[in-house]
């Protein structure tokens, strides 16, 4: 029943994460932030999101958003892309995701609030790396170093679960989009 429940809202989810991403074509315009040819928002500085001085993509600081409000994800990402509250799933009511955008990552950052806190964290990269530890770290800043993989026989994931920084993480991951290939999103879900 509980892993019935779980592929139903992973699949769930990884369709809301499609739609947002479709949907995305023409974000909303924020009053008093530039955007540039394409219609696309800048995001607020904060110290969350961050670009390296040599063009890298910015990362999200996840050990630290964990847990955190949608009103302080708005305060430091603006305005969501779009929101979709979550209406068929009792586990994850009240409940919704919001979709933020993210220097260089076009996708951007998709975010599930369940009671109003930020419990799981997807984002697919706009340049694929090698390693899914660096994904993790570079990204996500989540160091794997003491957190135990989780054994698993999905061959385009690696995956982790565990504490650190002081938050329980029910799983952490990185994902290909084929066998041998790069990874191309990470994933990081907090526990209750």
């Amino acid at each position: 029943m509980k892993t019935t429940i779980i592929k139903i809202s992973t699949i769930s989810f990884f369709i809301v994460l499609i739609l947002l991403s479709l949907s995305c074509q023409n974000p909303i315009s924020d009053s008093g932030r530039k955007t540039n040819k394409n219609n696309e928002i800048s995001p607020k500085p904060e110290e969350t999101v961050l670009a390296d001085k040599i063009g890298k993509p910015k990362f999200v600081d996840v050990p630290n958003l964990a847990n955190k409000s949608s009103t302080e994800f708005d305060k430091i990402f603006g305005k969501p892309l779009q929101i979709t509250e979550i209406k068929d799933n009792r586990a994850m009511m009240p409940g919704e995701y919001r979709l933020y955008k993210v220097e260089g990552h076009p996708k951007g950052l998709s975010v599930r609030f369940y009671k109003n806190q930020a419990k799981r964290f997807n984002l697919i990269l706009g340049t694929p790396l090698k390693a899914s530890k660096d994904a993790l770290s570079e990204v996500f800043k989540i160091n794997l170093d003491g957190i135990s993989p989780d054994k698993t026989s999905e061959t385009l994931s690696e995956k982790w679960k565990g504490k650190f920084n002081g938050v329980n993480f029910e799983t952490v991951y990185a994902k290909r989009e084929k066998v041998n290939g790069d990874f191309t999103m990470v994933h990081a879900e907090v526990g209750n």
